[in-house]
């Protein structure tokens, strides 16, 4: 599986988020980049950024993984 990882350039554009905050698979237990930062997803956007004691850090929004599963909108009937 071919991995694409693209840097993002608007970094403040708050439209850019991560599919795994909707997925019903978000959980350690069913997935393996949130156990153990194993990348399973398809495509990410990398986002590189600073702590206040200049720390660099490297962070994922994830746009495709092939096991994304939507969560139910709320109130929809399962």
């Amino acid at each position: 599986m071919a991995i694409v990882i693209e840097d993002i350039i608007d970094v403040n554009n708050p439209t850019i988020q991560s599919i795994c905050w909707g997925c019903k698979n978000a959980w350690p237990r069913k997935c393996d980049w949130i156990a153990n930062e194993k990348r399973v997803w398809k495509r990410a956007y990398r986002k590189t950024f600073s702590s206040s004691t200049n720390k660099k850090y490297v962070g994922y929004i994830v746009q495709e993984c092939k096991f994304y599963v939507p969560e139910p909108e709320k109130g929809a009937r399962k």
